[in-house]
């Protein structure tokens, strides 16, 4: 197993590559988090609707609607501690100078930038 430690004294490149692998997981586990949530929210409006097409009673189904309503808010508590999980790599990041990790799809990060245009990013040594 990889400690801190030793991924601090991989080779930047080296470091950035291991980072931008579970940069990719992590994002892939948050959209699949969003999915579930957003599938689960979909199935208990089926659900509601349904039950009222068929004209049941507010009892009817209710353990069903329960069931679904506990997945949820799993879905949501698993969602919270993955965003804190990310929120913990990120600072680990910026501990090892991986701050460019940070950055997002948004915009470029001062390193990617500064590498576009020659330059040498912070955190960088000179050649």
């Amino acid at each position: 197993m990889t400690t801190l430690s030793a991924v601090s004294q991989l080779a930047p490149a080296s470091r950035a590559s291991v980072a931008r692998l579970v940069q990719i997981q992590i994002h892939g586990l948050e959209q699949t988090i969003d999915h579930a949530l957003s599938g689960s929210g979909s199935l208990l409006t089926r659900m509601i609707n349904a039950a009222q097409a068929a004209k049941l009673s507010a009892g009817e189904g209710q353990a069903a609607i329960d069931r679904v309503v506990a997945s949820i808010v799993a879905a949501r508590s698993m969602r919270a501690e993955i965003v804190a999980a990310h929120d913990e790599l990120r600072t680990i990041g910026g501990r090892i100078n991986l701050r460019e990790m940070g950055w997002g799809d948004l915009v470029p990060s001062p390193e990617t930038a500064a590498a576009a245009s020659g330059g040498t990013a912070a955190g960088e040594l000179a050649a």
